[in-house]
């Protein structure tokens, strides 16, 4: 193979590899912003179902349950946010913080009635 061949083939190569390195990017980047929504949104409906869930459960008065569960369902928050970085993928991380968030107030709503 002559010189010339080797580097047309490299050129080539380059060329065509070229779109799969930039799809694997935006696949990587749409990963990490799908893991902050999922940290950012999916931590805030955790916080309002645990908030939800601990208001109803305290045995305290509607104000001081209203306050004190507000105040405990921050660090549920921030767990949350913990839980879509640490998660294996951003599916996983979705599913676990979603469900636990409906899960929390289903059962707020149904302790409610």
């Amino acid at each position: 193979m002559r010189a010339s061949d080797a580097r047309a083939s490299s050129k080539r190569s380059v060329l065509i590899d070229a779109p799969v390195a930039i799809s694997t990017r935006w696949l990587a980047a749409g990963g990490v912003v799908s893991r902050i929504a999922a940290g950012i949104l999916g931590g805030y409906w955790a916080a309002y179902g645990t908030a939800a869930l601990l208001s109803v459960t305290l045995p305290l008065g509607k104000t001081d349950a209203t306050t004190l569960s507000t105040i405990l369902a921050l660090p549920a928050h921030l767990i949350a946010l913990l839980w879509a970085f640490g998660a294996r993928t951003a599916l996983r991380a979705w599913i676990g913080i979603a469900g636990g968030a409906i899960l929390s107030y289903a059962l707020a709503q149904v302790l409610a009635r």
